[in-house]
């Protein structure tokens, strides 16, 4: 997209000026909830001069908000969020155009009709990569220094689907991170954002483009009932991190309620919220002959290890189940168990089923404390876990691997 420059005083004028008095209150969501409620434009502000009522240039019909592309502008909340995940499905419906997602927006028309803010890019062809507007500071991870505005283009291709479909984007806002996914794969990530919260916003820059099931979710979840992460139809709440810019049905698929792990390209299987003070029930087996892959717990920080993002990691290698290992997160352990560098090895021996045969495993996280059974049998544990939430990952390591079920439960 084009940015624009304005005079200092002009910009203090627009400033003064704007006639709309923003929401002081930061909100960090507690639920899952839609931003477009009623089919109606609640909540939100078409920044444009002279336009009192987005409905005037963007329409919603059967669910779906359609921008006709004119006059330039911002459609932002009028509430400001900070840690969160938002989600949200876009195409083009007449070719190809610009458009973007506006986070952590501030100011009114601050670099020509736009806020202040970071945009994760919708522009055909280039969504994901990400624009500091208005002189908006960010450091993308893939560069070596950081950056006050200006571009950084996304590190995966070939992600986006074709002209006329439905596009999915997610963005996580932790803190001052922000990761961005399109269609299930990890495109883009920036640390050190100059701000942390700030409204939510959509550009109409030029072209129609529709959007959809725009969604804004809680960062962290605590389950207060049991929540299956995996439905048995579909990879819905996930999204992929894999090497060679690996789509995520090149790897994982679902057949028959079996969610399926080809293990080839490595990289991991992600849910997209995260999660703290937990049980999870996980089910596994070896579809043909033993091989390698773990459960990760407390991820954050992508690629921290190669393809593995800082985590502790849960082992479901065949033989092995049960097993530390620590990838970027320290943990104590008894000194009576057995640890030999990142690794800490279960306790028992003959856990696990036949190869080919269905396994259980049930992982407690609760605050700082982690616990390990491995069909019915205690195997392993630890305390003053570096981390006491995050994300929820599955390995692609090598060998083929299957999984049945993945529930959550509450703590009792």
């Amino acid at each position: 997209m084009r940015h624009f420059a304005l005079p200092c005083v002009l910009l203090t004028l627009i400033a003064v000026c704007c006639p709309r008095a923003w929401a002081d209150e930061v909100v960090r969501p507690e639920r899952s909830a839609p931003l477009f409620v009623d089919g109606g434009f609640d909540g939100w502000y078409f920044d444009v001069p002279d336009v009192d009522d987005p409905a005037e240039h963007i329409t919603i019909e059967d669910g779906v908000i359609r921008f006709s592309g004119q006059p330039v502008g911002a459609l932002l909340t009028e509430a400001e969020y900070s840690d969160y995940v938002l989600s949200l499905q876009w195409r083009w419906p007449e070719g190809a155009g610009n458009s973007g997602v506006l986070v952590h927006a501030s100011g009114s028309r601050v670099a020509g009709p736009w806020p202040k803010c970071l945009e994760p890019q919708l522009q055909s062809g280039d969504a994901g990569d990400f624009h500091g507007i208005g002189g908006f500071r960010y450091h993308a991870d893939h560069k070596d220094e950081p950056q006050t505005g200006g571009r950084a283009v996304k590190t995966a291709e070939g992600a986006e689907h074709a002209l006329g479909e439905w596009n999915t984007m997610h963005v996580v806002c932790d803190g001052n991170t922000a990761t961005v996914y399109i269609n299930g794969v990890l495109v883009n990530r920036c640390h050190d954002t100059e701000a942390s919260s700030g409204r939510i916003g959509l550009q109409s820059e030029g072209k129609p483009i529709e959007f959809r099931q725009v969604m804004i979710h809680p960062l962290v979840v605590t389950p207060t009932d049991t929540v299956s992460l995996f439905d048995r139809e579909s990879l819905a709440g996930w999204t992929t991190d894999l090497n060679d810019g690996a789509a995520m049905t090149d790897v994982f698929s679902v057949d028959g309620g079996i969610l399926k792990d080809a293990g080839r390209p490595a990289g991991v299987l992600r849910t997209i919220q995260s999660y703290r003070d937990y049980e999870l029930e996980l089910q596994w087996r070896w579809p043909a002959g033993g091989g390698n892959s773990g459960l990760l717990v407390h991820c954050s920080d992508p690629r921290a290890m190669g393809p593995w993002p800082k985590c502790l990691e849960v082992q479901l290698g065949s033989g092995n189940a049960g097993d530390f290992w620590r990838i970027g997160l320290s943990l104590e352990v008894s000194d009576e168990q057995t640890t030999q560098g990142r690794r800490t090895v279960n306790t028992t021996d003959g856990s696990e089923n036949a190869l080919g045969e269905w396994n259980t495993m049930v992982v407690r996280c609760d605050g700082d404390r982690i616990s390990v059974e491995v069909n019915g049998e205690a195997v392993n544990a630890g305390w003053d876990l570096e981390a006491d939430y995050g994300a929820i990952c599955l390995q692609s390591e090598g060998t083929a691997i299957e999984f049945r079920k993945i529930e959550l439960r509450p703590l009792e």
